[in-house]
């Protein structure tokens, strides 16, 4: 329990310095939470921001156990009013779990949260969003590994919880992926749509209980008043069963995927994002032309065309 205890109040340190970075007058403020977080025994912390802009710091109740075990990641919940004022990467660009990285344990899990995260904690169960948060966190991975070169892609994704109203009217906890406009949700993704937008970056992506491998190559026509973007997406099926529907049907899945990839980029469009950097690669194509504001502009009406194949 030492390490754990230990650990935690090294993570609330290295939070408090990035967040009293982010206004030298309210530095007395946020060392009175550096207390409150590493004398309780918890890894959850909220992180949230006064009218007035003072940062303060809330983790759960002493007695949580369900984070106690070393190899656990500590959660760190950002409410909606500190994300508006110092964006999900306070303090330069750089994240709490990445500016962590001397932290003796796995990194923290970073997630935004809708309202006051201190609010969230107080009325959601750890066990009502922590296992799909996970889940979560995981399909983000790779898309923070190959972030640009500044740290960060122009639309970032991070996890997002809000509570939500049930059928029975008791509240439960949504989990999604939220792809940031700035410094607010533009479009929530589920795991599934999360896997679809992975194998749109050419990752890795574990669904259904099979393995692809995803290649995609953007390309464009370049016209600005009439752009066509095209993806060539390639899904390699590892490990194929004999009675594998998606393999069987293979002409059928090739269309539903093509399709249901192409309704994700319009929704994408409709929103004017793109975490998927497709704008880098065809203003590549066509330097001096296609500028980021015009790419911006061409890509919210432009035509999208996916052509999609399986192989094994």
């Amino acid at each position: 329990m030492r390490m754990v205890d230990g650990r935690i109040m090294l993570l609330a340190s290295v939070m408090l310095a990035l967040l009293s970075g982010c206004s030298e007058n309210h530095k007395a403020k946020a060392t009175a939470g550096a207390d409150t977080a590493a004398n309780t025994v918890s890894q959850v912390i909220a992180v949230d921001v006064s009218a007035q802009g003072n940062v303060r710091m809330t983790s759960l109740p002493r007695g949580i156990t369900a984070l106690t075990a070393a190899e656990t990641p500590p959660v760190i919940l950002l409410g909606t009013e500190f994300v508006e004022r110092h964006g999900t990467a306070p303090n330069g660009g750089k994240l709490p779990y990445q500016a962590s990285q001397q932290l003796d344990g796995p990194q923290p899990l970073v997630a935004m949260v809708e309202g006051a995260a201190d609010v969230f904690i107080g009325q959601a169960p750890l066990t009502a969003w922590l296992p799909e948060l996970q889940l979560i966190e995981s399909g983000l991975q790779q898309f923070k590994h190959r972030m640009d070169g500044d740290g960060r892609r122009h639309d970032t994704l991070v996890p997002y919880l809000r509570m939500q109203a049930q059928n029975s009217g008791a509240a439960g906890v949504e989990v999604k992926a939220a792809v940031l406009r700035g410094r607010g949700p533009a479009l929530f993704l589920n795991a599934d749509e999360l896997g679809l937008l992975a194998c749109l970056d050419g990752q890795a992506v574990e669904t259904g209980g099979r393995s692809l491998s995803c290649h995609t190559e953007w390309s464009s026509n370049g016209d600005l008043k009439a752009p066509r973007i095209n993806g060539a997406v390639t899904v390699t099926v590892k490990q194929v069963k004999q009675d594998d529907r998606l393999m069987l049907n293979r002409e059928i899945s090739e269309k539903t995927m093509a399709q249901n990839m192409t309704e994700l980029v319009h929704r994408l469009q409709l929103q004017g994002t793109d975490p998927l950097d497709i704008g880098r690669t065809v203003r590549s194509l066509y330097r001096g032309v296609w500028t980021h504001e015009r790419w911006r502009q061409a890509f919210s009406h432009a035509e999208i065309a996916i052509r999609l194949r399986l192989i094994s």
